[in-house]
């Protein structure tokens, strides 16, 4: 641990991309990286857009979960979406399904980006509390 901020391992998580990891613990608190709509077990962007951004909440639950936060732990979301229009509702109506009790939806920005790594559509980051 460097300076109070630990970099888990997380089994069953997708496969970085590039030079990054999937979370940080640091102050109490976890940081999920940008999660898409990657299957981990295939490393394969999922067909279907509404497929995709469930799978890219799934990875990020996923991630929370395995290092003891949870959903109702939720601090922040931003989610990135490369067509506002379309994709916005796509990532409310997942949301409201990970996030049942409309009292417990956490905060979260929204943003239009021009584009996303291997052309996505969805990124979705998450700031949780730690037990």
């Amino acid at each position: 641990m460097a300076g109070g901020v630990s970099y888990p391992e997380v089994a069953g998580a997708i496969t970085p991309t590039g030079p990054w990891r999937v979370a940080s613990r640091a102050g109490g608190f976890l940081f999920v990286a940008g999660m898409r709509g990657i299957d981990p077990a295939t490393g394969a962007v999922v067909a279907g857009d509404l497929a995709r951004v469930r799978q890219a909440f799934a990875n990020m639950r996923h991630i929370a979960e395995s290092q003891g936060a949870s959903l109702d732990t939720t601090v922040r979301l931003v989610v990135y979406v490369t067509d506002m229009k379309r994709h916005r509702p796509l990532v409310n109506q997942v949301q409201a399904e990970f996030w049942t009790d409309p009292a417990r939806f956490p905060p979260r920005s929204i943003l239009q980006v021009e584009a996303l790594n291997q052309d996505d559509i969805v990124e979705v980051e998450g700031t949780f509390l730690l037990p």
